[in-house]
C-alpha cells in the first residue's frame, strides 16, 4: 500500500503544453535512457519506470552506401530518359475509314455479322511500356522514397553518426528525382508499374527473359549494373523502421496528462545533474564524478507499520517521484503535482496554499526517511513567493510552481540546482 493512492484533483494543460512536452520528453529519453542492441539494427532502451521500449537504428554505412551508387549513376539517368526504346506494335482497329493497312478478311466478317460500314485495320504503334522503361520508372519512384525515408529517420535520429551533409545530398536526390518523375512519358511507366506489379522482381524475371532473347538495347547496359545493387536498397526500402519516435508515441499516448507531467518532471531534474548514467532496466541514474544517484519512485517501507490479518500482510510504504543522493545520503525528495498550487484564490481574499493532503504526506515521507528537502512542483504557471515549512534552520519542505516551458519552470529549476549545491 502507497499514501500515494490519494488522488487530488488534477489540472487541465493545455494541448499545446503536452505536446511540448511529448517532443522534449523524445529528446530526453535519447540523451539520458541507454540503448542496448537486440539483433541487426533492433535496440531496446528502458524509460525511468523500467517500461521496455524497442525500436530500430539504421547504421549510416547503410546511407553512404546509397550515397555512392547514386553517385556513379547520377548523370545516366537523364541521357537514358532522352533516349527511350520502344517496340513496334501492330494492331487490328476497327474504323469508318482506312488507316494504315486493310484487314480484307476481319473486315468481310465484321460487315456480314454487324451490318456495319466500318473496316478492320492494321495499325502499327510505338509500346514504350516494355520492362525496361517500365523498370526505370519503378528505379526512379525507389531512389525518390528511399532518399526521403533516409532523410527523415536522420532527422529523427534513426539513424547513427547522421551528418549534415548527409541530409544535404539526401535532399538533393529528393529534388532531382522528383524532378525526372515529373518527366510526362516517366510518369505514365511509373502508373502501369504501380498498376501492374506488386513488387520489382516480376519486372525482373520479365528483362531476365528479354535478355536471353536479345531485345534488351545497349543504352540500357548501365541500368541492369544498377539494378543489381539497388535490389538490396529495395528491401531496405520497403522494410518497415520503428524508429524510437514511433515507438514512444503510442506510450506517450497511452498515460494520462499528470504521468506525462511527472516524467517530464523527472527528466529536466536529470538535466540538471548531467552527466548522468542509467543502470540497466531501472530508474537510477548516477553521476560516477559526483557521487550523485537520482531514482525515480524511491519507495520505503513506514517504520513497522503494515497492513492486512497475520496471514496476509501489505507493508505501508512511502513513494515520491524522485529521490536525490549524495554519497549515498539522501538530498532531497520531490513529488510532482499537475494540478494548481491551491485551491483558493485572491478573490477569496487569502493567499492560496498548498493542500493539505499533500503537506501531510510529504511531511511524511521526511519524518521516515533520512532526508531534510522535499521539493513539491505543481503545474501552476502563477509566479508567486516561495512557501517552506520548516521544522528548524536545516529541515525544509519547499512549494513550487512549475507550469511547462513557462517562466516558473524555469525559475523552479534554477532554484532545485541552487538549493543542492551540488559540485
Amino acid at each position: 500500500m502507497s499514501l500515494d493512492n490519494v488522488r487530488l484533483k488534477s489540472v487541465n494543460l493545455d494541448d499545446e503544453s503536452i505536446e511540448k512536452m511529448k517532443s522534449d520528453l523524445y529528446n530526453l529519453i535519447r540523451s539520458h535512457c541507454r540503448s542496448y542492441l537486440i539483433s541487426d539494427s533492433r535496440y531496446e532502451l528502458f524509460l525511468h519506470d523500467s517500461t521496455r521500449i524497442e525500436y530500430d537504428v539504421m547504421e549510416i554505412i547503410q546511407v553512404e552506401r546509397f550515397l555512392d551508387l547514386l553517385n556513379r549513376y547520377w548523370d545516366y539517368f537523364p541521357h537514358i530518359i532522352s533516349n527511350l526504346s520502344f517496340e513496334d506494335d501492330s494492331k487490328s482497329i476497327e474504323l469508318s475509314r482506312i488507316v494504315g493497312t486493310l484487314h480484307f478478311q476481319k473486315t468481310r466478317n465484321l460487315r456480314r455479322n454487324q451490318g456495319t460500314q466500318n473496316v478492320i485495320c492494321s495499325v502499327n504503334t510505338k509500346d514504350i511500356f516494355i520492362s525496361e522503361n517500365i523498370l526505370l520508372g519503378a528505379v526512379l519512384l525507389g531512389i525518390n522514397l528511399l532518399a526521403t525515408k533516409f532523410l527523415q529517420q536522420g532527422r529523427d535520429g534513426t539513424i547513427e553518426e547522421f551528418k549534415e551533409f548527409h541530409g544535404t545530398r539526401l535532399q538533393q536526390i529528393v529534388h532531382f528525382t522528383g524532378f525526372l518523375l515529373k518527366d510526362r512519358t516517366i510518369s505514365k511507366l511509373v502508373d502501369n508499374y504501380l498498376l501492374n506489379y506488386e513488387n520489382i522482381e516480376q519486372l525482373i524475371l520479365k528483362i531476365s527473359s528479354r535478355i536471353h532473347q536479345g531485345k534488351i538495347r545497349n543504352q540500357y547496359r548501365p541500368l541492369i549494373k544498377f539494378i543489381r545493387e539497388w535490389k538490396y536498397y529495395d528491401w531496405i526500402l520497403n522494410e518497415p523502421i520503428n524508429s524510437l519516435r514511433k515507438a514512444l508515441t503510442p506510450h506517450f499516448d497511452s498515460i494520462t496528462e499528470d504521468r506525462i507531467y511527472e516524467m517530464w518532471i523527472f527528466f529536466k531534474i536529470l538535466t540538471l545533474f548531467e552527466p548522468l548514467e542509467q543502470k540497466k532496466s531501472s530508474g537510477v541514474f548516477v553521476n560516477e564524478k559526483l557521487k550523485l544517484s537520482i531514482e525515480y519512485h524511491h519507495q520505503i517501507r513506514l517504520g513497522n507499520w503494515v497492513l492486512g490479518k497475520p496471514e496476509f500482510v501489505s507493508n505501508i510504504n512511502r513513494i515520491p517521484d524522485i529521490l536525490i543522493k549524495k554519497d549515498g545520503k539522501e538530498l532531497a525528495i520531490m513529488d510532482a503535482k499537475c494540478m494548481k498550487y491551491g485551491e483558493l484564490t485572491e478573490e477569496d481574499g487569502q493567499e492560496p496554499s498548498p493542500d493539505t493532503n499533500i503537506v501531510n504526506q510529504m511531511l511524511i515521507y521526511l519524518d521516515y526517511g533520512n532526508c531534510d528537502l522535499g521539493i513539491v512542483l505543481f503545474a501552476d504557471e502563477k509566479i508567486r513567493n516561495d512557501i517552506v515549512i520548516k521544522q528548524n534552520e536545516s529541515r525544509r519542505l519547499l512549494f513550487l510552481n512549475c507550469y511547462p516551458f513557462g517562466e516558473t519552470s524555469i525559475e523552479s529549476f534554477s532554484k532545485i540546482r541552487h538549493l543542492l549545491q551540488i559540485s
